[in-house]
């Protein structure tokens, strides 16, 4: 349902602002569902590397000051992801 009054405004809005909310709408969705394919590749990437046996990239710096703690920071695939973000990024919004 929803607050009173609100389905009352928005049926009343010129037929233009339904038609550019409608499109937001469908552009979030877009969004969403390329957003989860990417995720579920780098998910299946992820496991599909555990496979075959790659736990730690170089430049993994792996710290174990004693037996039940334990310290990985991925310095070179944090750096990696950094500049694959960056150039994903600027293309997107360059458009």
């Amino acid at each position: 349902m929803g607050l009173p009054g609100r389905e009352r405004t928005f049926s009343h809005a010129p037929r233009s602002v339904r038609a550019v909310t409608l499109a937001r709408v469908e552009t979030a969705a877009k969004v969403l569902l390329v957003s989860a394919l990417v995720l579920a590749l780098l998910g299946v990437g992820a496991l599909v590397l555990a496979r075959l046996g790659v736990h730690r990239l170089p430049g993994t710096i792996h710290w174990q000051p004693t037996e039940n703690v334990s310290v990985t920071v991925p310095v070179l695939l944090m750096l990696i992801v950094s500049i694959v973000g960056t150039i994903v990024l600027n293309l997107w919004f360059r458009r």
